[in-house]
């Protein structure tokens, strides 16, 4: 289930994303279990055209530096987080919504694989993950 209701915080430049949980209705298990939610790692669909027809040395850097990333947050999600796939090529993450996993209430965070920008443009973006 998508849960659209997130507000933005800027800080330092940097647009972040948190879940909003007033006024909604929840199950009666997870409303019990709000005190202990924490996050899951973000996601980011494989499957997407842009993602597929990187190289699988690209693909496997791009997996590895989002989620090590991604797993070390903890106060909300960078609208744009671009992550170094080659010498000098970015792959651009874009924030899309957070989720729950229906059966378990588990909310997760989605991104989706924009494209591929130069070192020059993912400098404009303030969360550059380089190789270094």
């Amino acid at each position: 289930m998508i849960f659209n209701r997130y507000e933005k915080s800027t800080r330092d430049g940097i647009h972040y994303y948190f879940p909003n949980f007033k006024n909604c209705i929840f199950t009666d298990q997870l409303r019990r279990e709000l005190g202990r939610l924490r996050f899951e790692v973000p996601f980011f669909s494989p499957d997407t055209k842009l993602y597929l027809q990187l190289s699988r040395e690209s693909q496997v850097i791009a997996v590895t530096l989002f989620q090590l990333y991604a797993t070390s947050l903890d106060e909300g999600f960078p609208e744009v987080i671009c992550v170094e796939i080659e010498g000098g090529k970015y792959l651009k993450f874009q924030f899309l919504y957070f989720y729950f996993y229906d059966f378990l209430n588990v909310l997760n965070v989605m991104y989706e694989p924009m494209e591929v920008v130069s070192k020059e443009e993912a400098s404009k973006y303030l969360i550059r993950i380089d190789l270094e």
